[in-house]
């Protein structure tokens, strides 16, 4: 069986909606995509590992599928109370605690951060700086 991780809902649909969604903030997404890809990612490499884990955890909670993010909470100026109280009813429908697996061990492309934002930015644009 595979080794797994309690991870609260808001943590997996701040990943599976696109939206910031944890009570954690962005330290939710650092912590589901850290444990899932077993690295300790930098902000900038979130996205692509967000694209890699969000098919992955659809296949693994098909129950995920039943879960949209609603358009009211779309608008400018939501407020946090509003998306927390949409989360907090999620958690009360769905279970607030999941245990989620890592991902495979071939599903992830792990990368230097630094080569990688080099990549991003191209290479002409970085500096990179040695702190004594």
């Amino acid at each position: 069986m595979a080794e797994t991780k309690s991870i609260h809902i808001g943590d997996i649909l701040t990943i599976t909606t696109g939206r910031l969604v944890s009570h954690d903030h962005v330290g939710g997404a650092y912590n589901i995509l850290d444990w899932m890809t077993g690295e300790s990612l930098m902000t900038h490499q979130l996205p692509r590992a967000a694209d890699v884990c969000k098919p992955f955890l659809e296949a693994t909670f098909p129950q995920l599928a039943a879960i949209v993010y609603p358009s009211y909470l779309e608008v400018d100026g939501v407020s946090a109370d509003a998306i927390f109280t949409w989360l907090d009813t999620q958690g009360e429908l769905y279970g607030e605690w999941w245990d989620v697996p890592k991902l495979p061990i071939d599903a992830y492309d792990a990368k230097n951060a630094i080569i990688e934002l080099a990549e991003m930015i191209g290479t002409d644009k970085t500096i990179i700086g040695v702190v004594i």
